[in-house]
């Protein structure tokens, strides 16, 4: 069996537990593998192409924003993957920083189950040329930069057009981001077994406009009409694309899923109430 190990923060307790982590895992015959940015930390092997898709886990440490990253790793190799949450809500992450090392006993011995989700695969392009392509694990946001005036958004399937936004930007999300950004800005929760999109208007100038919910085997077409005003393509939080104006963001469910672990037998709405306190 092989284990691999990836967090971003490189801070003493996150270091150090990534240290148990190894440790315990060489105790159980296990090879542990990490990320190349951790060399200076650790002897084990570095992870390449080849070696990740040998994985039998993949271990992000951190908070969602690191688990987000470690999926992006994780997304061609179809390597299931797990988190420990050293971040804030960790609404993502499996594991409680408290319970590691009885948590990998579970994970070696079998106890858990594998939950898959859908990602979104994008375009952009620009006068018919693509620029860039990637993957969302939670949501693709258009926003304009905050000092700039209001931007105005079309938004398609399968080239019916849904509405036109102005606004400060609009956020496609996943069911799984339906508790991030989405939510913030009003949108709905959605049951991650849902095979749903949300379109969610940021700070719309019209009050009726509302987010709508779409089947995610409809492909979208959304149409930045930036007025030479600064306006940003944000992916799950991090990857930051400068959009021009009439830019072209096309949007389909990815062929590829993502693998989660599941360590305990809590359902969606148990987890919503824990780290959100519902009160349910």
């Amino acid at each position: 069996m092989k284990v691999g190990i990836f967090f971003r923060k490189q801070i003493d307790k996150v270091i150090h537990v990534a240290d148990e982590i190894i440790n315990f895992l060489k105790q159980n015959n296990i090879s542990a593998c990490i990320d190349k940015d951790l060399k200076k930390y650790f002897n084990e092997p570095i992870i390449n192409d080849e070696i990740l898709k040998q994985l039998d886990f993949f271990i992000s440490i951190g908070g969602d924003g690191t688990f987000l990253e470690a999926a992006q790793i994780v997304m061609h190799s179809n390597t299931p993957l797990i988190g420990v949450n050293y971040g804030y809500t960790g609404f993502l992450t499996s594991i409680e920083k408290e319970e590691v090392l009885l948590s990998l006993e579970d994970l070696i011995n079998g106890k858990y189950k594998i939950e898959t989700r859908s990602v979104l695969s994008y375009e952009v392009t620009r006068n018919g040329e693509v620029l860039h392509t990637g993957f969302a694990v939670n949501d693709l946001v258009i926003q304009r930069e905050p000092l700039s005036k209001m931007i105005s958004i079309d938004v398609f399937s399968n080239n019916r057009r849904i509405s036109s936004f102005r606004g400060d930007g609009i956020i496609i999300s996943t069911a799984t981001g339906s508790t991030a950004y989405s939510l913030s800005a009003g949108g709905p929760i959605l049951d991650p077994e849902c095979h749903d999109v949300i379109i969610n208007p940021l700070c719309p100038h019209k009050l009726s406009s509302r987010c709508v919910v779409i089947p995610d085997s409809r492909a979208i077409s959304v149409t930045a009409n930036c007025n030479m005003r600064p306006t940003l393509l944000i992916t799950d939080g991090k990857s930051k694309i400068q959009l021009h104006d009439m830019d072209k963001l096309q949007i389909q469910k990815s062929k590829k899923d993502l693998k989660i672990i599941l360590l305990h037998e809590k359902n969606f709405f148990e987890i919503v109430n824990q780290k959100f306190q519902w009160g349910l």
